[in-house]
Parts: structure tokens; sequence; C-alpha cells
């Protein structure tokens, strides 16, 4: 090879390695603008799935506060049930009573129906010994 063949050549592979980086450049420049278009379009789907998330906890916040109000504070419920434990007690003390007197008075009525029985028996053997004796 000639020298004139050597330096043309020498610039035909400088001017392809030229492109070669210009490409390369390019194509880095185009991939990087695609990383960046990429991690925006990803950044909004991101915001808005933990908008909807936020929203579905604030629904949430908002049905416990709304329900706060219908359960009962451990003071008033005890102070209740306080309350209908006297009640209750006051409640039983009055049944066994009336219970005990309703006792009392059975056992008095079966009391009484025996001596009942017992003189209309003893009244009944007289008559027929009366009339044994009188029919003879």
């Amino acid at each position: 090879m000639t020298a004139t063949q050597r330096r043309t050549q020498d610039e035909n592979n400088r001017i392809s390695i030229g492109r070669y980086f210009e490409t390369l450049l390019q194509e880095y420049k185009d991939a990087h603008i695609r990383e960046h278009t990429l991690i925006g379009e990803n950044t909004l789907r991101i915001r808005e799935a933990l908008e909807v998330r936020l929203e579905a906890m604030n629904e949430f916040r908002s049905q416990i506060m709304s329900e706060r109000g219908a359960f009962v504070t451990q003071d008033k419920y005890d102070a209740q049930h306080q309350a209908l434990t006297i009640l209750l007690d006051t409640k039983i003390e009055v049944l066994e009573k009336r219970l005990g007197d309703l006792e009392s008075t059975v056992s008095n009525m079966r009391g009484r129906f025996s001596a009942i029985a017992t003189a209309v028996t003893v009244g009944l053997v007289i008559v027929q010994m009366v009339l044994h004796f009188l029919v003879k």
C-alpha cells in the first residue's frame, strides 16, 4: 500500500469511528430521554395509585369516626351495669320474699286441708256409728 492509500484508509477509519461514537452518543441520548419519560409515567401511575389508597383510607377513617359515637364508653357501661346489678339484686330479694310467703301459705293450707280431712273423716265415722246403732 502506498502512503496515499494509507492516509485515505485512515481517514475513512476515523470517519467511521467518529460516526460510530456519534451513533452511540445519539442512542445514549435517546435511551436517556426514554428513561426519563418512563420514570415520569411511572411516577404518575404511582401517584394515582397512592391517591386511590389515600382516598380509601380517608373513607375508612370517616367510617370509624362515625361509628365511634355508637360505642359505649367503659365508664358509662360500668355505671349502667352497676345500676342493673342493684336493680336485679332488689328484684331477687323481693321474689325470694314472695316465694317464702307463698311456701308458708301453701304449708299452712296443707295443714288446714289435713285438719279438715281429719275432721270430715272423724265426722263420717261418728255418723256411721250413730247410724249403725240406730238402724239396728
